[in-house]
């Protein structure tokens, strides 16, 4: 009788394939129902077809080590003082789990925008130099797909079962204002939006950008200091089912603060800047990663860079 010894080893290794195949075109039009007033028009059509098909290769006994002995579960029973070989020297049997997984999407997604130029009579009224106010209306998409459900602990030849995610659709509101005054020294661009997802999954509900600049003119140059803040609420970054449940993959509500200070020298040749980013220091904060916990039993995560300094030295060769 032969005496045996557990030895706990990956029972498979597994492999997920999927074939995307995209298809889009986008046509715009603009039309000036006036000097001051201009129409735009836009409209995008998509086609988009996914395939997953997943594939476990079992480990074969007799390639872990002569005499082993199968006993499922990622167990495997060997001789006594056998040494297992090296990795590289498994081989597996072929099993396909699951294929077939298969998601197609189409979306047409238009667009509408009308600007309303400012009249000269006004302007010379005022420090405005140019000014222009403009409304948007937009549709967007992003198409659905297929992930595994059943996840990572099923039986090696079982029938895994592939469930499909909707696509998101969002439907977009934004009025802005565009000006330049001051001789040209002062540029400012002010939007508001309002979105209204569908089934959005990876999305934060709220997101706020803002950003001002100012050009102070001097004799040997011009100075102009930036500061931009943005903000987000709330966001799961979740691929799949497992990793959604886990609510490993969530990120709280953050605010990032960046500033740079740029001088350019009158020739408009070389610029130098000093910048800041994400000067809060929220390095804690995830922007994303690889959350496959369904098809892996795990993932990755990414966290957003820690405060950062640096400088840029630019310059453009050559003469004007």
């Amino acid at each position: 009788m032969i005496s045996n010894t557990l030895l706990f080893a990956g029972a498979a290794t597994r492999e997920r394939q999927t074939d995307n195949e995209a298809y889009a075109w986008f046509t715009q039009a603009d039309y000036d129902m006036t000097e001051l007033i201009e129409i735009t028009l836009g409209l995008r059509y998509t086609w988009e077809r996914r395939v997953t098909d997943i594939l476990r290769l079992g480990i074969d006994a007799e390639s872990l080590v002569p005499g082993a002995i199968a006993a499922g579960g990622g167990i495997f029973l060997i001789p006594n003082g056998s040494t297992p070989n090296d990795i590289s020297d498994y081989t597996y049997s072929d099993k396909t789990i699951d294929t077939g997984g298969a998601f197609k999407d189409t979306n047409w997604s238009p667009m509408f925008s009308v600007s309303f130029s400012a009249w000269d009579a006004l302007l010379n009224k005022t420090p405005i130099d140019e000014a222009m106010l403009y409304i948007t209306y937009s549709e967007g998409f992003r198409s659905g797909g297929v992930v595994e459900a059943s996840g990572i602990n099923a039986p090696a030849g079982s029938k895994l079962h592939l469930d499909e995610f909707n696509s998101e659709t969002v439907t977009n509101w934004e009025i802005g204002l565009k000006l330049d005054a001051l001789e040209n020294k002062l540029r400012a661009n002010i939007a508001a939006y309002y979105m209204e997802y569908e089934d959005m999954t990876r999305v934060p509900e709220k997101q706020v950008y803002l950003s001002g600049e100012h050009h102070f003119l001097t004799n040997f140059g011009t100075i102009v200091p930036r500061l931009d803040f943005s903000y987000r609420s709330k966001t799961n970054h979740s691929f799949d089912r497992d990793s959604w449940l886990s609510k490993k993959w969530i990120s709280d509500s953050s605010v990032f603060i960046g500033a740079r200070l740029s001088f350019s020298f009158n020739d408009d040749q070389t610029i130098i800047s000093l910048w800041g980013k994400n000067l809060s220091n929220h390095e804690d904060h995830r922007i994303g990663g690889v959350p496959l916990a369904s098809f892996t039993g795990g993932g990755g995560q990414v966290y957003a860079e820690p405060r950062t300094f640096g400088m840029d030295l630019e310059h453009h060769f050559g003469t004007e």
